[in-house]
């Protein structure tokens, strides 16, 4: 007489498989006339997985009977304990049309046999858990239990995840390790943090001993000239390490806009050049009024500067100054146009820039802090005379003072796209520091 354990899998119920390593001990029966019915003829499968396997395969010893799969789990079927799952499927030719999925459970055996303990030795540890708590096998079995209940009440879900996470802890980070590889890379005062994570790997340590590259962690810390410290941080873990940080130093020919330099920008494009006073007067430069004068006393940039000083104005003239006879020609040009001015003495007047029929006229009308910088950032409009520019003191002026740096910058004719009106103005404060600091 067979003794066999038959089973009827029912729908959303786990199906138990044995204990492991049993063999063809029970016929797990899938009923598939539900299938049929909705689907029409076809051809069944039954895909297994066991716990701790990555992927399904096939089940073996199935065969079709009485309109049902009935299945004899084999020795390979149970041969790890906990919870897996199968998986019923229903084809026609080579397409799905539809499947359903059981959790499998295989419960653990003793294993093979051990030496028998000597009388009054107490209990012994589980070979297989050398810890002495629940083996994996247990907590699956557990958890199938907690996964039956979990729909009893609303708080049941909950309650598996509770006693999920429980028997199955996450690893806690223990520490991390962050290495930087600087080279032969030149890193800059004026670097970012972030320009640093090409160079650095951090290491997450668990306290499982497992590790795992780490990505998104924060970056703090300043880069000064010499040998600066960062520090990484990440869950509540921070490592640091060492950065040599060579002092960023521009030139008038380092590109900052457009492929254009500041050489490029207020030299060359300069409409009012050699206003730097540097080599002497530009051609075409006169006196106007007064007793201007070049004078080393002051300057912002370089040794000379613009003088006017007096009770009257004092001024120089430039006529015909390349350029000066299109800055109204045409219609909406955008222009740029900035000094540097040091006024030390104010009863009256302007200090400045003045030019005949334009918008860049500018000046200071007050004693300054040290030096200041005025600028325009302005359109033109046709079909007004432009051919002087006056450079000094005017409008009656009683006042002392000094002007240095002048440009005019045709960003229409010069730029693909106008830059904006900070962006220009830092970069010509940015030119005159470079010029003061001794750059040629």
């Amino acid at each position: 007489m067979e003794n066999i354990l038959e089973v009827r899998a029912g729908p959303g119920k786990p199906v138990f498989l044995g204990r492991q390593g049993e063999n063809l001990a029970r016929r797990i029966v899938f009923d598939l006339s539900a299938m049929r019915e909705a689907y029409g003829d076809g051809s069944a499968q039954l895909v297994v997985r066991r716990s701790g396997d990555a992927f399904p395969y096939p089940a073996a010893n199935v065969r079709l009977a009485d309109g049902a799969l009935i299945w004899s789990p084999s020795a390979a079927d149970t041969a790890r304990a906990g919870c897996g799952s199968c998986e019923l499927r229903w084809y026609a030719g080579e397409t799905l049309l539809k499947s359903e999925l059981w959790t499998t459970l295989t419960v653990p055996a003793l294993g093979e046999l051990g030496q028998a303990p000597e009388a009054g030795t107490g209990s012994t540890t589980p070979a297989d858990d050398p810890e002495g708590g629940l083996n994996d096998a247990v907590k699956q079995a557990l958890l199938m239990l907690a996964r039956k209940a979990a729909y009893a009440d609303e708080s049941g879900q909950l309650c598996y995840r509770a006693l999920h996470d429980a028997l199955y802890p996450s690893a806690a980070l223990a520490s991390i390790d962050a290495v930087f590889t600087q080279g032969a890379a030149t890193i800059c005062d004026t670097d970012t943090l972030d320009s640093l994570r090409q160079y650095l790997v951090v290491t997450g340590t668990y306290d499982d001993a497992t590790t795992c590259a780490i990505t998104d962690y924060v970056l703090s810390g300043t880069l000064t000239a010499g040998t600066s410290t960062v520090t990484v941080t990440y869950e509540g873990k921070t490592d640091t390490f060492t950065v040599t940080v060579t002092h960023y130093q521009a030139t008038l020919d380092t590109v900052v806009y457009e492929n254009k330099s500041y050489r490029d920008i207020f030299i060359t494009a300069n409409q009012l050049q050699g206003f730097d006073f540097e080599n002497g007067l530009p051609g075409g430069c006169t006196s106007n009024a007064g007793s201007p004068s070049l004078s080393t006393d002051d300057a912002y940039s370089g040794t000379h500067a613009l003088k006017a000083f007096g009770s009257t104005s004092t001024q120089y003239k430039s006529v015909n100054t390349a350029g000066v006879a299109d800055w109204n020609k045409y219609a909406d040009k955008q222009y740029f146009s900035a000094f540097k001015a040091k006024c030390t003495r104010y009863t009256k007047g302007s200090l400045g820039l003045s030019i005949s029929n334009s918008p860049f006229q500018d000046s200071v009308t007050a004693v300054t802090d040290g030096w200041i910088t005025k600028h325009r950032y302005t359109t033109t409009t046709a079909g007004k005379s432009a051919s002087s520019a006056y450079i000094g003191s005017y409008a009656s002026a009683d006042l002392d003072g000094y002007i240095d740096d002048i440009v005019i910058i045709n960003m229409t004719d010069l730029f693909t796209a106008i830059p904006a009106e900070a962006d220009i103005l830092g970069w010509y404060n940015d030119y005159c520091d470079l010029r003061k600091a001794g750059a040629v």
